[in-house]
């Protein structure tokens, strides 16, 4: 299977692995003000089966070029669908940071941001 990085390519056709890159990740209060930055501004390095996004509820709409939110109601459905995703891999992932980081996101009016490029 072909490895792709997003940032080199717009369209990828089904079954290619995708590596986004420069996906930074915040909390947020329902005003916009930025309450936590994912490891102080450390970037998200994920890689996903996109035959496997079609079927997510939220995953599938991170977008690598543009902002991404999800309310406290959504986190735990994207949390579910992170770690099944990565289950799923044929790499190795290590992602316990960012799970932890969107767990302690699950509060009333918070929100995450992804932040693509």
């Amino acid at each position: 299977m072909e490895t792709l990085t997003i940032s080199d390519t717009e369209r990828v056709g089904v079954g290619k692995r995708i590596r986004m890159q420069h996906i930074g990740l915040q909390r947020e209060t329902e005003d916009g003000e930025v309450e936590a930055v994912y490891g102080e501004g450390k970037s998200i390095d994920l890689i996903l089966l996109t035959s496997n996004l079609e079927r997510t509820s939220c995953l599938r709409f991170i977008d690598p070029y543009g902002d991404t939110v999800f309310n406290q109601l959504q986190i735990p459905v994207l949390i579910e669908e992170i770690q099944a995703v990565v289950a799923n891999a044929q790499e190795s992932l290590d992602i316990t940071e960012v799970i932890d980081f969107l767990k302690n996101s699950i509060d009333l009016h918070t929100h995450v941001r992804f932040c693509g490029d």
